[in-house]
Order: C-alpha cells, then structure tokens, then sequence
C-alpha cells in the first residue's frame, strides 16, 4: 500500500480558511474524536466496518476535498483510510503529516472535551494493581488434544480463584473443574460420550480421584517493548493435576476492561504427559497405530476478575 499525498499541518490550517478548503475527517473512535480534534472535523473510524457506509452518509459528493488525519506519524489508520476512499472513488484525498499530534505539536487550535489531554487510548492503559476476583461464568479453558489423523477441541470449566496485580508482579490462583471436561466436536452423541468418558478416566485425567485441578501464579515478567494484543508479561507458576504438581510457565496478554475489571488471556501447549495422562504417548508405549496421542495439548485460557472490593 503506497502513501498517500501529504500536506503539513501549518498548510492545512492555511487551506481550512479558504472557501474551497478540504474538509478535515478524523479517523479514530468517536470517544477519541469527542476529546480532541481538528475544529470541524468529521468523524469517521476507519477501525468500524461500516466506514465506507459513514463517508458515503457524511461525505455523498465524491468530489469534496478531503484531509484524513489519525494519531501521530507512527500510525497507519491515515493511510489505510485514503486507499479505501480513493477505491469508493473520492478524487481530492490527503493526509495530515503527522497526524493530529503534529498539528498540537505545530501550536495549532483543537476543541474537544479535552483538548490538551493526551489522546485518550484504553488499550494502552495496564489494569490497576489490587485484588481481583474472577468470574467463573465469564472465564473459559478450551482444550486441542491432536494426533496423526486430526484434532478433538473442548472445554473445563474455570471454578473460581483470584488474581493480586501489584507493581512488581502478580500473584494468583484459578481452580479447574476437571470433571466438567467436554468435547465440542463430535456431533455424534455416542462418539462424543465415549470420547468424555475416555477423558475422564485413569487413561487420561483420573477425574473420579482428582475431581479438581488448581494453577498457581508465582509471579509475571513484564516482557519489554510488548504493545497492545500482544503478550505483556511470562507467568511463572505450578499446575497440579492428577495430585501431581509440575512448573507452569506461559506467556500471557493482561489487559483492563472498561469496567475497570481485568482480563488476562493465554495460549500455549502443555505436556500432559508429565502429569501421568500418558495414554497414547509414543515416548512411552510401542506399537500404537491409531492409538497414538500427541503429548502436546493445547490450552486457550481467558480470565476475567473483578476487584474484590
């Protein structure tokens, strides 16, 4: 994708007096626009699937002059927005240099709710330090168990726990409810019984002796230069399953609802095989044909607490 034609901020402020000026169209959400924004401008989020449907409404004249403008000159909404216009058909599209962090930089005039406050971004925000509490009904632990013809997926339920953040680390507890195991791709009611049933026996996770499983989080490692929807932090911590207690370590992505609640997710693979679920392991066992088993399952957890208080 090329860049589109740029004007400097001092020369769009110049163009915006004149009677046949562009009209200056803000990319981000309306909140952000609310804040801060180009006297004037229009809004229109480039991140909402309707965007072409918002210019059409607020823009019908393919002719009108346009300046998109996003946040700063790191961000790519400005560019990926005039691609699209200039594909919808709209003739006369440039782009604020900059965005509009070089238009504040350059001393010009905003209005907004709150115009000299930085740009308002949640994603960016780290939840608050404390105790949280999680929500069972909100929280999910889907499983991949996989061998040498294809896949099962499923679920465990997350029985309760909590989380403490604080600045140097995070300590916690999420407590498993192994006897709710389910299968979520047989559709074949006996198939998918007997697969649950095979789950939950001595071959795999001896539910009847070890109804539950508890993960404890020892601490986090923030991991440097990590930016929003990528993992923030390495949880340090120890899984017991089966009554057998092995290390746990996995990278995690925390991140704070608007409701000032906190939501942490993580996938990574884990080793059944260390806890003695080893049916199937061909590290184990000989002569296995279709009987053999990864070792490795895969685990998409998704946490979310709210403060205890």
């Amino acid at each position: 994708m090329r860049h589109a034609a740029r004007i400097q901020p001092r020369e769009l402020a110049r163009r915006l007096t004149e009677a046949s000026g562009p009209r200056p169209v803000c990319l981000l959400p309306p909140e952000v626009h609310a804040a801060k924004r180009i006297p004037g401008a229009l809004c229109a989020c480039i991140y909402e699937v309707a965007f072409p449907e918002t210019m059409a409404r607020l823009v019908p004249d393919l002719s009108t002059p346009l300046a998109l403008y996003g946040a700063d000159a790191h961000s790519r909404e400005a560019d990926v927005a005039a691609h699209r216009l200039a594909g919808l058909g709209y003739a006369d599209v440039v782009v604020l240099a900059g965005g509009i962090a070089a238009w504040e930089c350059a001393g010009l005039p905003l209005e907004g709710d709150a115009p000299r406050a930085p740009l308002p971004d949640p994603a960016t925000q780290p939840p608050a330090p404390g105790r949280y509490v999680l929500v069972p009904q909100e929280c999910s632990l889907e499983w991949t168990g996989r061998n040498k013809t294809g896949r099962h997926t499923g679920s465990v339920a997350v029985a309760g726990g909590g989380i403490e953040l604080r600045q140097d680390g995070l300590r916690g507890e999420v407590r498993i409810d192994v006897a709710s195991i389910r299968d979520h791709d047989l559709a074949d009611a006996g198939l998918n019984a007997l697969l649950v049933a095979h789950l939950l026996s001595e071959d795999f996770f001896a539910a009847a002796r070890f109804p539950a499983a508890t993960m404890v989080l020892d601490d986090a490692t923030p991991i440097p230069g990590a930016t929003p929807g990528m993992p923030t932090h390495h949880v340090h911590g120890r899984l017991t399953l089966r009554g057998l207690t092995r290390p746990l370590c996995f990278p995690v992505t925390l991140a704070r609802l608007p409701d000032e609640r906190l939501a942490a997710e993580a996938h990574f693979d884990l080793d059944r095989t260390l806890w003695g679920a080893d049916y199937g392991c061909g590290r184990l066992y000989r002569c296995l044909d279709y009987h053999l088993v990864y070792d490795h399952v895969g685990i998409a957890l998704r946490l979310v607490a709210e403060p205890e208080n």
